[in-house]
Order: C-alpha cells, then sequence, then structure tokens
C-alpha cells in the first residue's frame, strides 16, 4: 500500500530537518533516511560558473532578469482570519494554491471569514528586507538565484523575540554545508568568513529535484547550460573576427615561385583589386595556382540566426510568450492581447506563489496562526471577457466604468458613480408608489452610496435577484460543513485503528467542501431565484404594489425555511459525510476497497437495492444499473440519485486484523441504523444555518424592493 503512515512522519521530520523551521527537527529524523540525511551536501559543482555565465549570456541575462524583476515587483498582503473559527480558515488555506487558493481568499474576504490587515511588522520586513540592497534587489536577487542554480537562501535577523527584523540574500555557493541529522545549521563560507546559521533562521527556496528530492535543487540554469556555453562560445568567434587572430582569408600557393616572385605577384594583385571599383574584377593568370578559403563571412555563418535561435531557446523554456520580448514576426492582434495574461499567470505568478508559501509558513509561526499572507494579483483582467459582461449584465457597472471602457472621461463629482441603467422601459409599476422624478430608494441602496442614486423605472424582479446573494448561505452553511466534515474524518480513521490525524488541508478534501459551499449553494440560490422570479413578475403583471409583492416574496422564503430546508440538510450531510469518510480511507493507507451499504427501511431507490453489498476498489466508483457513477453514496451529482439519499458505504480492509468481517443482514442493518441516527446533529445544525441564510436573504430582498426588512 506504498509508504507507511510512520514512515510519512519520517520523511516529514527529514523534510524540515532540510528545508524548514525547528531547531530539533534534524536529530527527529531517522529511520528510513538516516542513511540520506547523514552526508553533508557541498555546493554542485558548476554553481558559480552558472552564476558567472548569466553576466555574460545576453539573453540569459535579458530574459533571466526580466522575469525576476516582474516577480519582485508584485507587492505582498497579510490577511486575519478573525474569529473562533481563524484558525480553521487560516489552515485551509495554508493547504491550497493557484487558483484554488484565490478563489478561496476571495470568498473568504467577501464572507468576513478574512479580514486584509494593512499595516504589519511582517509587512514591513517584506517591504524593506535589508538597508543595502533594498526589498526590489533583494528579490530580485533571490529569484534570479533559484531560477538560475535552483537554491536561493536567505538569512533572516530577528529581534529579541525571535521575530523577523530584516531579510539578506546569500549566494548559493557561500553555503559550504546544509542541516543533516546531528548538525541543525547552515555552515556558510565567504572569503575567510564563516558562520554556523540555525537553520530557522535561513529561508531556502529551491527547484524540486525529481533525481534527488533532498538535494539542493535543480533549475532553468542547469538546464540550458550547454546552450549557454554554446552561445558564450559563438559570442567569442565572432569578437576575435573583428579583433583579428591572426588568421588569413585565404592560402594562395604558386608552385616553383620564388619569394621574390610570390612578392611581385602580390603587389600585381593587390594593383588590380583593392580600393573602390575594383572589387569582383577576374583575374587571368598562366601560372598553376591553387587558392583556399580559410574563414568564412558572418553572413555565411549566419550567425544572426544563431543567436536568435539561442534567444528562443531560452525563451520557451522559461515559458515567456515573444510577444513580451517585441518579437512580433508571426504574431496576430490575439497573440499580441494574451501575451501579457499568459506570461503573468503562468511565468510570474507560480514563481511568486513559491516565496509566498515559504513565507507564509515564517509569518504563522512568528506571529499568529490565524495570518494568512497574500499578494496582489499581476495577471491583466481579460478585456474581451469585461466587455462582454458589462453589454449583457450593464447595471452591474457604474457610469463612470462604461465610460471608461468606451474611452470617455469619468464623469466629475460623483456623477459617474452611480450603477448604471439601460434606457429601457420596465414593467410599468406606478402603483409602486414612485412618480416620476422621484429617487427609487431600492436602487438608492443598490448603489450603495457611490454618488447620486439611480432614477426611477426600474424592475423589481431585476432589484430582488441582485439582493438575493449566495454569500448568506456560504457564511452560514460553511463553518458548519467544515467542522463537522472534520470530526466525521477523524472518526472514520480512528474506528481504522491507524492513529492518523485527518488532514483537511489535502487538495481533494478542500475540493468536496469549496464544492458544498459553490456549486451546492449556487443550485440551492438558483431554485430560490427561479421561484422569486415566477412570483414577482406575476405581482408586477397583476400591477401589485410593495405589499403585494413583499407577500409573495415572504412565500417563497416560508417554503424554503421549512420544508426545502430539511430536505437540502439530509441530502448535503448524506454526503458530505460519506465523502468524508472516502477522504479518510484514502488517508488510513489501509483501506483498499469500499462496499454499498443501502439503506434498510424499505425506502430504498431501485438503483441504490441494486448496489446494496457491491464491493469495488477504493480509488472505484459504484456504477448504477443507469450508467451514473459516484464515489460514494450521495456523490452521483444528479437530483435523481442524490436528494433525500440515506446510503452509506464500509470500508474493505487488507489487513485481517483491521478487517471488517463478513456481515449478516442484522449487523448491516444496525450499522445502518447507527449511521442513521449519527448524521441526526449534524443535519440540525445545517438546517438551522440555512434557515439562518434564508432569512438573511429574504431581509435583503424585502429592502432592495421597498417592503419591510
Amino acid at each position: 500500500m506504498g509508504v507507511g503512515l510512520a514512515h510519512m512522519g519520517r520523511l516529514g521530520n527529514a523534510w524540515r530537518a532540510l528545508f524548514g523551521p525547528g531547531d530539533t527537527a534534524a536529530q527527529s529524523a531517522g529511520g528510513l533516511l538516516a542513511g540520506v540525511l547523514t552526508t553533508t551536501q557541498a555546493p554542485r559543482r558548476g554553481t558559480r560558473e552558472v552564476l558567472q555565465a548569466y553576466k555574460r549570456s545576453p539573453w540569459v541575462h535579458s530574459l533571466f532578469r526580466r522575469v525576476a524583476e516582474d516577480v519582485a515587483s508584485i507587492p505582498w498582503q497579510v490577511y486575519a482570519a478573525p474569529g473562533r473559527r481563524g484558525k480553521s480558515v487560516s489552515r485551509s488555506l495554508h493547504g491550497a494554491r493557484g487558483d484554488v487558493r484565490a478563489r478561496m481568499v476571495g470568498r473568504a474576504v467577501a464572507t468576513g471569514d478574512l479580514r486584509p490587515v494593512d499595516a504589519h511588522p511582517f509587512l514591513d520586513v517584506l517591504a524593506a528586507c535589508n538597508p543595502a540592497l533594498g526589498a526590489h534587489d533583494t528579490w530580485t536577487v533571490a529569484q534570479l538565484h533559484l531560477d538560475l542554480v535552483g537554491q536561493a537562501p536567505l538569512v533572516w535577523e530577528r529581534n529579541a523575540l525571535g521575530q523577523p527584523l530584516e531579510l539578506w540574500p546569500v549566494a548559493p555557493h557561500w553555503i559550504a554545508e546544509v542541516p543533516r541529522v546531528g548538525f541543525p545549521y547552515y555552515r556558510a563560507s565567504w572569503s575567510g568568513w564563516q558562520r554556523n546559521l540555525p537553520e530557522a533562521d535561513v529561508l531556502w527556496l529551491r527547484g524540486p529535484d525529481p533525481e534527488h528530492p533532498y538535494a539542493r535543487g535543480t533549475s532553468y540554469g542547469e538546464a540550458l547550460g550547454d546552450e549557454m556555453d554554446v552561445g558564450e562560445l559563438r559570442a567569442r568567434y565572432a569578437k576575435n573576427f573583428f579583433y583579428n587572430d591572426a588568421t588569413p582569408a585565404a592560402l594562395v600557393s604558386l608552385e616553383g615561385a620564388s619569394k621574390d616572385q610570390l612578392l611581385a605577384i602580390k603587389a600585381d594583385w593587390d594593383a588590380d583589386h583593392r580600393g573602390p571599383g575594383r572589387n569582383g574584377r577576374p583575374r587571368f593568370t598562366g601560372t598553376k595556382m591553387q587558392y583556399q578559403a580559410l574563414t568564412q563571412s558572418l553572413k555565411d555563418m549566419q550567425l544572426k540566426e544563431q543567436r536568435e535561435e539561442d534567444r528562443d531557446i531560452v525563451r520557451e523554456v522559461l515559458g515567456v510568450p515573444p510577444e513580451i520580448l517585441g518579437v512580433l514576426e508571426n504574431s496576430n492582434r490575439s497573440t499580441i492581447d494574451s501575451a501579457e495574461y499568459l506570461y503573468m499567470r503562468g511565468v510570474v505568478v507560480p514563481r511568486k506563489e513559491r516565496q509566498r508559501v515559504a513565507l507564509e509558513r515564517v509569518l504563522r509561526e512568528s506571529y499568529d496562526e490565524r495570518l494568512v499572507l497574500g499578494f496582489v494579483s499581476p495577471v491583466p483582467e481579460d478585456a474581451a471577457a469585461q466587455r462582454a459582461h458589462m453589454v449583457s449584465v450593464p447595471s452591474a457597472f457604474t457610469v463612470n466604468e462604461h465610460r471608461t471602457a468606451g474611452g470617455r472621461p469619468a464623469l466629475e463629482d460623483g456623477a459617474g458613480e452611480a450603477l448604471y441603467v439601460p434606457p429601457s422601459p420596465g414593467l410599468g409599476f406606478g402603483s409602486l408608489g414612485l412618480s416620476a422624478g422621484k429617487e427609487d430608494p431600492a436602487w438608492a441602496r443598490r448603489a450603495g452610496g457611490r454618488g447620486r442614486p439611480v432614477r426611477k423605472a426600474v424592475d423589481p424582479v431585476e432589484v430582488a435577484l441582485e439582493a438575493l446573494r449566495p454569500e448568506f448561505l456560504s457564511e452560514e452553511v460553511g463553518p458548519v460543513n467544515d467542522e463537522a466534515y472534520e470530526a466525521w474524518a477523524q472518526q472514520a480513521l480512528d474506528q481504522l485503528g491507524t492513529g492518523a490525524r485527518f488532514d483537511m488541508r489535502n487538495p481533494l478534501v478542500r475540493e468536496a467542501l469549496e464544492r458544498a459551499a459553490g456549486e451546492r449553494i449556487a443550485l440551492i440560490n438558483e431554485t430560490t431565484a427561479q421561484a422569486l422570479r415566477s412570483e414577482l413578475a406575476a405581482g408586477a403583471a397583476a400591477g401589485e404594489g410593495v405589499r403585494e409583492l413583499a407577500n409573495r416574496v415572504e412565500d417563497v422564503f416560508e417554503d424554503a425555511e421549512g420544508y426545502r430546508a430539511r430536505r437540502i440538510a439530509r441530502t448535503e450531510v448524506v454526503g458530505l459525510s460519506n465523502s468524508a469518510n472516502f477522504e479518510a480511507w484514502r488517508q488510513s493507507d489501509v483501506v483498499e476497497g469500499k462496499e454499498w451499504l443501502s439503506v434498510r427501511d424499505g425506502s430504498t431507490r431501485d438503483s441504490h437495492r441494486k448496489l446494496d453489498g457491491v464491493v469495488v476498489g477504493l480509488d472505484e466508483p459504484f456504477v448504477t444499473s443507469g450508467g451514473r457513477k459516484a464515489q460514494h453514496p450521495g456523490g452521483f451529482g444528479v437530483a435523481e440519485e442524490d436528494i433525500n439519499c440515506r446510503c452509506t458505504g464500509l470500508p474493505k480492509v487488507a489487513d485481517p486484523d483491521k478487517a471488517v468481517r463478513a456481515l449478516t443482514e442484522e449487523a448491516k442493518a444496525a450499522l445502518w441504523k447507527a449511521f442513521d441516527e449519527a448524521l441526526v446533529p449534524w443535519e440540525d445544525a445545517l438546517e438551522d444555518a440555512l434557515k439562518r441564510g434564508f432569512q438573511a436573504q429574504k431581509a435583503a430582498v424585502l429592502a432592495a424592493i421597498g417592503g419591510e426588512s
């Protein structure tokens, strides 16, 4: 079943001993990796030479520096996760990466689970780094070290509390030794100066090396070693061409000629062929003569084409679009417009993210576990997509935003800060009590006080749907599901007797919870929106006033807070609890398969009854007679299979000491009943959370249409 959990613990200790903080981490490593980590790791041969080649290779210098400076120019951000859920929110974000993390941070900020911190000592350190280089040059040098030689050591200077004060880059070849078992230090040596640096005081960025995962790291510069050598030799050849290295252009031989004859022939040759107007003349001779060219012209050697090939190789290895360098021979308007987007997203952001991961660990350990490190995204917005969105939903943007997109100057004195309303008639709601020229209070609220309020003639359906924000649900539902999911999964691990702790940071776990907080909430919200749309459109068409429309809103949310909340809670909890079981089995390293356990009270779907007792591999899906697939009950993703499902599953363990014995029908019924009863507290808590979310939505919708809130 792969590396056991005990061995994984040793791997973690070994990793911290090599690259992470903690003075005693090196002593904790042992067993599996003791032989790997007892030897020192000197600087790799050629490390200094690669750094020197950077100064001699024009394209390597230009491209690597461009990337490093773009990475260094991105400012850092710090967020705090306040409240009792702060550590849980921070922990879940700490394990996420890339686009997934960016979306999670955006949602957490929108729901108030994360709060931007404008001033923090750690931000001050990152913005200054050290008085000798400053922040921009420090991060430029660090990124150059990482890209060129795969390792970028930086040294922390700390205050009396152990908190960072300054950050200094160190050349990788100055680090003579890295931590190993019994030696938790980085030994720095340069020009006669030596010092043992505690591993907690060194921020060690490295490029993963698949050949030796615990080595110093690998890099783009190492991969481009031959190309850099060839380019340098080619440049030297061209330089020698102009410096004249005493190589003649040609060798002319005359058989049997004396020295005086050769000098006479040379003088005669020069008289006929040297100087303006004499180039290309034919030469006639009655003497046996041999002519052999010894050099080529620069044009014949195609040095220009070869230098361009050097440029393209370096550029393609780094992933930089040619348009970023102004190379437009094969470009069109589309590739030019998308070049910066692709460059920032695919080249710059991943490098900044690698720095962020290492720095966030220091931030959490030095200050507070509820702090989260981020950075301002340098990726430009997709202009075409934004224009299309502004056309499809014009009222989501202010007047000035529309004017700016169209190349027009913004209106001054706040005149363009109100939301734009297209000049189209509404449904005819004079009965709403809004006479011509009066301000619409709902739209005044919708504009958020951002300028002059929007005037009359607004569709009440659109106003209501705009106020129906899904965040009201997700901010109530998310904490309940996160806490219950972790507890349920840990219980599943405990039942297997592995002694392991469930990892909520696992990307598969985060994906399941994000789906519950994202896709599932969106579906729930859409059902509510459809009901509101139908009711309010009917009321507006009938000429009903605000009070009548408010009654319709009350009716929609009465259903939502009643039977819908209960049904949603039942459906979501079954799916999430079975997902928690499944992810716990995955993390256990002892479960090889799973068995479907259907409802034992006679209300089972036919498709689920046929699955009862079916055993599949752990990562294989259950398949219904209709061809639908799911990794666990409640995970089909279609209402016909998931709504009100109450099935569960059993783990199939290879270890006979931990395996579930063959169960009788009575035993299976007892297991299912225990599962069903254990769900009740989670279902009740989720139902209450849904009700609170629906109540908040109702208040917002009523306020938006001018009813009571």
